[in-house]
């Protein structure tokens, strides 16, 4: 437990970083490669960054896992790719990240790097706001596919229940600004 404290207070310059929990433990791998992404300790490298996010995502870190999808998605430190991006977020949502619920529900939603399914969209939506997160972009979609009775067959009441977004949600999303 010290050595992991120690590794969550050190910098990454700092010359006593254990190598060893380094080399074995995906959490490290991600959180340098949080370090190259942002240029936080270090000079920022998105290349490195994308290579420790793969470690570790390889490893099963839902949040490298997410971090990768982000970078590829981007096109930030590897060529952009949506299929992978989709690849990415799929695994991490799997494992139970709500982020990349969300984001995949939108990836479903929009049709990027992977075929349009509003089925789909709505479960991972549906995932990731059992998680409490629900943020202006699903809101919006929500608002889209309940306005949209031809394409999904339903009513706007259905669709909303099926979300479990309340009329609050709704109306707070009407207040924030677009984009």
């Amino acid at each position: 437990m010290d050595r992991i404290r120690k590794f969550r207070l050190v910098s990454v310059r700092d010359a006593d970083l254990d190598r060893t929990l380094l080399q074995t433990c995906p959490v490290a791998w991600r959180q340098l490669g949080c370090c190259y992404e942002t240029g936080r300790g270090v000079g920022q490298d998105l290349e490195k960054a994308a290579i420790l996010y793969s470690q570790a995502a390889v490893e099963g870190d839902e949040v490298a896992q997410y971090n990768l999808g982000q970078l590829y998605f981007h096109g930030r430190g590897v060529k952009k790719d949506m299929e992978k991006a989709v690849y990415w977020y799929q695994e991490s949502a799997t494992a139970g990240y709500a982020s990349a619920q969300n984001m995949l529900g939108n990836c479903f939603y929009n049709g990027w790097g992977i075929k349009k399914d509003w089925g789909m969209a709505v479960k991972f939506f549906q995932m990731a706001a059992e998680q409490g997160d629900t943020d202006k972009s699903t809101l919006e979609c929500v608002i889209n596919m309940a306005g949209d009775h031809k394409r999904l067959g339903t009513g706007s009441d259905a669709i909303l229940k099926k979300y479990s977004f309340s009329c609050s949600d709704l109306a707070r999303i009407s207040k924030v600004e677009k984009y």
